[in-house]
C-alpha cells in the first residue's frame, strides 16, 4: 500500500465517529486555495446534511467573507442571510474570512471530532498555507486531526509544504510518519507472489520489477501485469524491460483515438469532465467506450465531481511516462485542443486554458487568460496566487503593449495586499516608468510607503525626494535646515492665519493638485523616516494648501481638522486681545489667550511684542 491508501484505510475506522472532510491537491488545478478548496466542498455538504437533519450549526457573523473566498458555500441555507459589503481593506476582510472558518470548526468539534485529511498537498501554493496556519494558530484554534500526504521528492519545490515549515506555529502538535518505498527484498517477494510462480525466470523477472519499480507497490503490480505474454525462456526476458518501455508497448496496442484520449488526459493533469475530453480528443459519442477501454487497461480512472462524471490518470509516474513520450509537434496540438474545449466550459479554470495556450504556443492568448484568472484570484483574496499570474501574463505580453499599463501596477496592488512590500515597491517604481506625469507621482508615491512598510528607510527616503523633485521642490538635507524652515512655515502661518480664497476642486490647476499630493505623500513618509523633516514638509503642506485656496487638501494637511481648529482658535484669541470694547468678564479671561495660542504654535518660543501686534491687526482684519 502507498501513502495515500495507508491513510485511507485509516480514517475509514473514523468515519462514523468523526467528521471527515477529505480533498486532493491536482499539480495543474489552479483554483485560489487549491490545499483546502475541495475540502470546502466538503464541508458544505456536511452542512447541508446537518441542516437537512434539523441540526444546523450556527454560522458567524463573518461568514460573508468566508463565502467571497469559497462561493460554494452560499448554497447552504442562512449564508445567503450572512452575506454583507465586503468593505475597503482585502486584507482585512480575509483575516475575517480566516476566523470564521475557525468557529465553524470549532462549533463541529464540540459535536463530533474533526478531521481533515487532503492528498498530495507538494502542489499545493502560499495562500492555502496561510488560511492553514491560521487555523492552527494556538490558543485559539478549534481541535481538529489536519492529515496531509505529500510526495518527499517534490516537497523541496512547493511553497505550501515550505511555508507551513518555517511558520508553524508554535505550541501546535505535529508528528510527522514517513511512509517509505518497499525495500527491494519486499518488492521482490511481492512481485513472486503476484508471478504465481517460483522458477528460475519468476525469480529473474521479480528481480527486475523490484529495481524498476523503485520501491513503489502500484508500479511493481503494473510491471507485473507487463510480463503477462512475455517471450518465453531463451527470449529476452523482462529484465530488460523498463517502466517507459512497459507503457510504450501498452499505448502501441491501443487504437488511434484511444491513445489520443489517454495522451489528452495525461496531459491535463488534473480530473476533467468527460464532456471536455470527449471534446479535446475528438471522441465525440464514442468517448465512454474508450475511457472504458481505457481503464480496463490500467490507464485511467473514473468518478463523480459536482455532479458531473469526471476522468483522470491512474498513477502519476504512468501520467508522467505518458507526457514524455508525446512528440513535441503533437504536444503542441493536444494543448490548443484542450485550451479550446475549455474556454466553452462556463466555470472553466483560466489559469488552465492559460498554461494550455502557452503550452501551445499562443502567448497572447494566454496572456489574456493569466490575467483573467489573476483578478478571478484577487477577487478571492489569494493575494500570493493572484501576483503570480500577473507575472505570468506580464511574461507573455510585449514590453510595449498598453496592457503593461494596467498590469504592472495591478501585480504591485496585489503584493502590497500579500504584505510583500519590497517586492510591491519595485512595481511600482517599475510602472512609474512607463505612464504619464500625473500617474507617475502617484506610483512613485506607492513605492515610497511600500519600501517604509518593508523597513527599508533610506531607500524610502531618496524616493520621496524624488517625488518632491519631480513637482520642483526639495526636502531639508538636515536636521538644522528643517528646524529653520519649520520655524519660518509656523511663522508664517501665525501672522497670515487663515485668510485664504477658496476654489473649487475643478480650478484647481493640475500642477498644483501634484504639489499637494505630493506634499501629502512626503509628510506622512518623512514623519516615519525623520520626525523633524516630516513636521518641516507638513507645514509646508499645510501653507501651500492655504495658498492654493483647496479646502480638502486644508483638512487634510498638518493633521487635518485638528491643524485647522487650532489656528482657528489662535485668530480668535488674537481677534478678542485686539477688540477694544469686548464685554469685561469674557476679556478677563481672554487677555492672554491670542498670546499663549501664538507661542504655542511656534513651539512656545516667546515672541517679540511687534509679532504680536502684527498678528492682532491681522486678526481684527478677518
Amino acid at each position: 500500500m502507498g501513502k495515500s491508501t495507508v491513510v485511507r484505510h485509516f480514517i475509514d475506522g473514523l468515519t462514523s465517529d468523526a467528521v471527515v472532510l477529505r480533498g486532493r491537491a491536482y499539480e495543474r488545478e489552479s483554483v485560489p486555495y487549491k490545499v483546502v478548496d475541495s475540502v470546502i466542498d466538503a464541508l458544505s455538504l456536511h452542512l447541508l446534511a446537518l441542516e437537512d437533519d434539523g441540526n444546523p450549526v450556527d454560522l458567524p457573523a463573518d461568514m460573508w467573507a468566508l463565502a467571497r473566498l469559497f462561493p460554494v458555500l452560499e448554497r447552504v441555507p442562512g449564508i445567503d442571510a450572512t452575506l454583507a459589503a465586503s468593505g475597503d481593506d482585502p486584507t482585512s476582510v480575509r483575516r475575517r474570512a480566516f476566523a470564521a472558518l475557525r468557529e465553524i470548526f470549532a462549533s463541529l468539534a464540540g459535536r463530533k471530532p474533526v478531521v481533515l485529511f487532503v492528498d498530495d498537498v507538494h502542489w499545493g501554493d502560499a495562500d492555502s498555507a496561510a488560511l492553514l496556519l491560521d487555523l492552527l494558530r494556538p490558543p485559539i484554534a478549534p481541535p481538529l486531526l489536519l492529515l496531509l500526504v505529500q510526495d518527499d521528492a517534490r516537497a523541496p519545490a512547493s511553497p505550501f509544504l515550505n511555508d507551513l515549515r518555517v511558520r508553524w506555529p508554535e505550541g501546535a502538535q505535529m508528528r510527522e510518519i514517513t511512509v517509505g518505498p518497499l525495500t527491494t527484498e519486499d518488492a521482490r517477494r511481492l512481485a513472486l507472489d503476484l508471478l504465481g510462480a517460483d522458477d528460475e525466470r519468476a525469480h529473474r523477472t521479480a528481480h527486475s520489477v523490484a529495481r524498476e519499480a523503485r520501491g513503489s507497490p502500484f508500479l511493481t503490480e503494473e510491471l507485473v501485469r507487463g510480463t503477462r505474454g512475455s517471450p518465453q525462456s531463451g527470449e529476452p526476458t523482462f529484465a530488460e524491460v523498463t517502466l517507459e518501455e512497459m507503457v510504450g508497448a501498452r499505448l502501441a496496442r491501443l487504437p488511434d483515438q484511444a491513445r489520443r484520449l489517454s495522451e489528452i488526459v495525461a496531459l491535463a493533469a488534473r480530473p476533467l469532465p468527460i464532456s471536455v475530453v470527449a471534446d479535446a480528443s475528438s471522441a465525440g459519442d464514442d468517448a465512454d467506450q474508450v475511457i472504458a477501454l481505457l481503464g480496463a487497461g490500467r490507464f485511467v480512472r473514473t468518478g463523480l465531481h459536482d455532479g458531473r462524471e469526471i476522468v483522470e490518470m491512474i498513477h502519476e509516474p504512468i501520467r508522467r511516462t505518458i507526457v514524455a513520450q508525446i512528440p513535441a509537434s503533437t504536444l503542441r496540438e493536444h494543448h490548443g485542443c484542450l485550451a479550446r474545449a475549455l474556454e466553452d466550459v462556463a466555470s472553466a479554470d483560466a489559469e488552465a486554458i492559460a498554461m494550455h495556450w502557452l503550452g501551445a504556443g499562443e502567448n497572447a492568448r494566454a496572456a489574456h487568460f493569466a490575467e483573467s484568472a489573476a483578478e478571478q484570484a484577487a477577487t478571492k483574496l489569494a493575494f500570493d496566487q493572484a501576483s503570480r499570474l500577473f507575472r505570468l501574463a506580464l511574461e507573455n505580453v510585449p514590453a510595449s503593449s498598453p496592457d503593461v499599463l494596467r498590469l504592472r501596477p495591478r501585480l504591485a496592488r496585489v503584493l502590497q495586499h500579500a504584505g510583500r512590500h519590497g517586492e510591491s515597491a519595485k512595481e511600482f517604481l517599475a510602472a512609474a516608468q512607463v505612464v504619464t506625469a500625473d500617474a507617475r507621482l502617484g506610483y512613485q508615491q506607492a513605492a515610497a510607503q511600500q519600501l517604509l512598510s518593508a523597513g527599508r528607510i533610506h531607500e524610502g527616503a531618496e524616493v520621496l525626494r524624488g517625488v518632491l523633485a519631480a513637482v520642483g521642490m526639495r526636502a531639508p538635507r538636515s536636521p538644522r535646515a528643517a528646524v529653520f524652515w519649520l520655524f519660518v512655515y509656523r511663522l508664517w502661518l501665525a501672522l497670515i492665519g487663515l485668510r485664504f480664497q477658496e476654489r473649487k476642486p475643478e480650478d484647481v490647476s493640475s500642477e498644483d493638485r501634484l504639489r499637494l499630493e505630493a506634499l501629502a505623500t512626503v509628510a506622512v513618509g518623512f514623519a516615519i523616516v525623520n520626525v523633524i523633516v516630516g513636521a518641516c514638509m507638513q507645514a509646508r503642506y499645510f501653507v501651500e494648501a492655504l495658498r492654493v485656496g483647496d479646502r480638502f487638501q486644508l483638512v487634510r494637511s498638518h493633521n487635518g481638522g485638528r491643524a485647522l481648529g487650532r489656528h482657528r482658535q489662535t485668530t480668535r484669541g488674537a481677534r478678542d486681545e485686539a477688540r477694544p470694547n469686548g464685554p469685561p468678564a469674557r476679556r478677563g479671561a481672554r487677555d492672554t489667550r491670542g498670546r499663549d495660542l501664538l507661542r504655542r504654535n511656534l513651539g512656545r518660543r516667546p515672541l517679540p511684542a511687534r509679532s504680536l501686534e502684527r498678528g492682532a491687526r491681522h486678526a481684527r482684519s478677518l
